[in-house]
């Protein structure tokens, strides 16, 4: 990645106008391990009707909030996803992952990238404020000043293949947002799992989704 594109890139993460502080959606507490999980009735971004209660009626679900499809470090923990679907269904998961981006770029994603999961595509923000992910310029700077998050984005940069990240971005979509990923294990109606990323780039280890 070159440098000036570096700089800038950390330039507007951590100097972002108007995120001077730290936000959790709805300023709610987060859901705990226990908690009814809320119900997503919707389409993904294939078009085809998802409802996360009936889902999980018979199987878990990992439910997974992201940030745009463009992230390089949530490109990533999607490619991590795809790496380990199949043992994760063979452990009785489905997937579904919730991205930022609009659903005339994610669609391109999920297609060039073959997702083999449920996606769906939240530019409006409605289900990280359902679910209480949070947007955090603390988080956002703890997690560029981590040892090898400089080598996380540039593998995740790599994984775009030749067609490169702004392929992905859509008009308006720029570098500023402060959201923070999150995921959770459904059973039933009861989340078994709760995990917050304590800085971008953190994630549930997939060791641990038992």
């Amino acid at each position: 990645m070159k440098k000036n594109a570096w700089i800038k890139l950390v330039f507007a993460l951590l100097f972002f106008v108007g995120a001077t502080v730290d936000i959790q959606a709805q300023k709610n507490a987060r859901f705990e391990v226990g908690d009814k999980a809320p119900n997503i009735n919707i389409k993904d971004v294939k078009g085809d009707k998802l409802n996360l209660k009936s889902l999980a009626k018979d199987q878990k679900v990992l439910l997974v909030f992201l940030r745009h499809a463009w992230c390089p470090v949530c490109n990533f923990r999607t490619h991590e996803l795809i790496k380990n679907y199949e043992a994760l269904k063979a452990k009785g998961y489905e997937i579904v992952v919730v991205y930022e981006s609009k659903q005339e770029k994610l669609i391109d994603y999920v297609e060039d990238k073959k997702l083999p999961y449920r996606v769906i595509a939240d530019p409006e923000g409605d289900l990280y404020k359902l679910y209480r992910v949070e947007r955090s310029q603390k988080k956002m700077k703890l997690g560029i000043g981590k040892k090898g998050f400089k080598e996380l984005y540039a593998e995740g940069t790599k994984l775009y293949g030749e067609k490169g990240l702004e392929a992905y971005k859509a008009e308006g979509e720029g570098e500023t947002s402060m959201l923070i990923p999150a995921d959770f294990v459904i059973e039933g109606q009861k989340i078994t799992t709760s995990y917050y990323g304590k800085f971008l780039g953190d994630h549930l280890a997939i060791k641990d989704i038992k």
